[in-house]
């Protein structure tokens, strides 16, 4: 849920800007580009290092971390970094 957190606060920020509104389909998009997916990805991968260091079980936070990056990337798991 941490990337669904980060990417709510990117659409506050702009729309606090006075960017507007985020564009569902252009937030879709841009999930899909590559400076999305590597902000998915570097998100998944940052909110698996707090899961642990939280005392989650280390396969439980990498569990978790592939189910949510695959929800918002459409793919099957996040990639090894």
């Amino acid at each position: 849920m941490g990337i669904g957190w980060d990417l709510a606060l990117i659409g506050l920020a702009r729309h606090t800007s006075g960017e507007g509104p985020v564009d569902p389909q252009q937030a879709a998009a841009w999930v899909g580009s590559d400076d999305g997916r590597q902000f998915v990805t570097l998100s998944s991968e940052l909110w698996r290092q707090a899961s642990i260091a939280a005392g989650t079980p280390a396969a439980e936070a990498w569990a978790a971390a592939e189910r949510v990056f695959a929800f918002y990337t459409g793919s099957e798991a996040a990639p090894e970094s």
